[in-house]
């Protein structure tokens, strides 16, 4: 993704973000590194986001004498599909384009604290005092 296209895209992944946090957008949890949240229209689905987080590990020598070092990087990958075509409209992977990676991972971070509240939530309902 060149530098145009990430700061023309980062408004709105600043807008998701920002409307995640305040609540206006509840995401699903599909499984504990995938989220997505749908849009519809008079019960119609127009658009579904979706955003998962994967980790790779890397080995490197270092230190005098080397020795190998493991290391976890957090990649993240967000896409807009397009209903009823389902046509991907938009697809960012941090491990293509690192740039994006601070980003997605505020985003990602803001869903998964969501994600939490809701548990809570879920579990005073179902237990209350």
């Amino acid at each position: 993704m060149s530098p145009t296209e990430l700061a023309a895209i980062k408004p709105y992944i600043d807008r998701i973000t920002a409307e995640t946090r305040t609540e206006q957008l509840i995401w699903t949890k599909i499984n504990p590194t995938t989220f997505t949240w749908k849009k519809t229209t008079q019960g119609n689905l127009e658009a579904q986001l979706s955003i998962q987080k994967t980790s790779i590990q890397t080995v490197a020598l270092q230190g005098n004498p080397p020795r190998p070092v493991t290391q976890t990087i957090d990649n993240y990958i967000f896409q807009a599909i397009e209903f009823p075509a389902a046509s991907i409209r938009v697809n960012i992977n941090t491990q293509l384009d690192p740039e994006a990676r601070p980003l997605l991972k505020e985003l990602f971070d803001a869903i998964s604290v969501g994600a939490d509240r809701e548990a809570i939530n879920f579990l005073k309902r179902i237990f209350p005092d």
